[in-house]
């Protein structure tokens, strides 16, 4: 059968592949990427829509990157992006835009459609950048005037 010095050297190898093994396992991320697709879907839905809405999704990531068309979202386990279908919407981080995206009448913010319409061509161009993510997202569809937009944030 076996001698015992090939014994050995079998159990030794057989160790070492096992030790190897167990290193990639452990060094595999124990979670998925965060899930940007289903973000962009519920953005999606909101701005496509015919009529005026707004919505809220969770995301589960420690990083975001939000543009006119898309969003990145980012944690240990890896970086996903997805890009928006219903077009370009409007990344909202601060200022009047902000409390129309939660849900103040733009007539109340803005003194007229005019100077909102300006507001919402100086966020559109904006450089995105990386920031802390939010437990939530909003998206917030609305017209007034000539524009019609959907806030993001």
């Amino acid at each position: 059968m076996f001698s015992t010095t090939e014994g050995w050297y079998s159990w030794i190898g057989v160790s070492l592949a096992a030790a190897g093994l167990l290193a990639v396992v452990l060094g595999l991320p124990t979670a998925p990427p965060p899930d940007a697709r289903a973000v962009a879907t519920v953005v999606d839905g909101t701005a496509g829509s015919d009529y005026a809405g707004q919505t809220t999704v969770e995301i589960d990531a420690t990083r975001l990157r939000l543009t006119t068309r898309g969003v990145t979202l980012e944690t240990a386990q890896g970086t996903t992006h997805a890009g928006f279908d219903a077009g370009p919407v409007v990344p909202v981080r601060e200022g009047p835009l902000l409390a129309v995206l939660d849900g103040s009448d733009p007539r109340r913010v803005f003194a007229d459609s005019t100077s909102f319409r300006r507001a919402v061509e100086r966020a559109r161009a904006r450089q995105p950048t990386w920031r802390p993510a939010p437990e939530t997202l909003r998206a917030r569809q609305l017209t007034w005037g000539e524009t019609r937009v959907t806030l993001v944030g």
